[in-house]
């Protein structure tokens, strides 16, 4: 999946959504909704705006609406992931449309909550709708409790939901043109302010310079070519946006420490193998159950011990 502005698809239930996912990369993103991810196994990098998380299994991790955000793990991590849109309830508790929450470590006490809502929703019985919208009310209630959170004025709200849109409008920007020749200038233009404005607004909004966003992009397209034996490291680095291959080289080398082509045959023998090289790959419903019950069968298990 692409880094991108993300847009959240609430297929069975109106402003909430659960899935189940194994990943090894997931390039920078953002979305509107605020995310719950729960590590079920292995561990991953979170990295947030200006820091990065260090998850394992077993850890909760919020992240708030509108925060960009990348995961990044070695082996691949398989995660828990729920997310509800500020509209949920909105008739109950319109609080929540203008609320935001400070991404960081979500309280233990959450992830028995977690799985119940996702094992409900992922099971799919009769009514379900009833039972895991309660369930999801129980656990904004805790979140209000124990986590950071701002309710913004409407006026301060009308002023993120504007700066929302124009990272928005930043990210496909970017993602549409990232592999070819980008400017900030080009950028600052068809956004209608400044070069200085628009450079320390991705640096606030992303926790990275323009430049760095770009080279995220490129390095993320470029590990995603670098398997394809039809393509030479030539090809891979002018499809991926790098105008000369001692760029793609030196990008490897920075971020894993191995060439282009090293990090290429390490990929073959995986597959060979038959180990996992997708670098997101969203599991079906009975994959999510069966993930979902083998950690509730985990924690069972860690309790009953003496």
């Amino acid at each position: 999946m692409n880094d991108e502005f993300e847009t959240v698809s609430f297929r069975l239930l109106r402003h909430v959504s659960v899935l189940c996912t194994r990943i090894m990369l997931r390039a920078y993103h953002v979305h509107n909704e605020t995310e719950l991810l729960l590590v079920a196994s292995g561990d991953c990098d979170i990295s947030l705006r200006s820091r990065f998380i260090r998850a394992k299994a077993g850890d909760l991790i919020l992240i708030g609406r509108n925060e960009p955000h990348a995961i990044a793990s070695e082996n691949g991590a398989e995660l828990i992931v729920v997310q509800f849109s500020h509209h949920f309830l909105s008739e109950y508790f319109p609080a929540l449309r203008t609320t935001s929450f400070v991404s960081g470590r979500a309280e233990a006490e959450l992830v028995p909550m977690i799985l119940r809502v996702a094992e409900d929703y992922f099971a799919g019985e009769d009514n379900f709708e009833l039972k895991t919208v309660g369930e999801m009310a129980e656990i904004i209630y805790e979140l209000y409790k124990s986590a950071e959170h701002t309710v913004l004025s409407e006026e301060r709200h009308r002023e993120r939901k504007k700066a929302a849109q124009r990272i928005s409008s930043v990210a496909a920007y970017a993602e549409e043109n990232f592999d070819g020749k980008i400017s900030l200038r080009a950028l600052a233009e068809r956004e209608g302010i400044t070069e200085t404005h628009l450079s320390h607004f991705i640096r606030e909004n992303f926790g990275m310079t323009f430049q760095e966003y770009i080279a995220a992009l490129r390095f993320q397209k470029a590990l995603r070519l670098i398997s394809d034996e039809r393509l030479g490291i030539y090809e891979v680095a002018v499809m991926s946006g790098y105008s000369d291959p001692k760029y793609l080289t030196k990008a490897f080398r920075d971020k894993l420490g191995v060439t282009p082509g090293e990090y290429a045959r390490s990929a073959k023998k995986q597959q060979i193998s038959g180990s996992e090289t997708v670098f997101e790959r969203r599991y079906d419903r009975a994959e999510s159950l069966r993930l979902v019950h083998s950690m509730v069968n985990e924690m069972k298990s860690a309790a009953s011990e003496p």
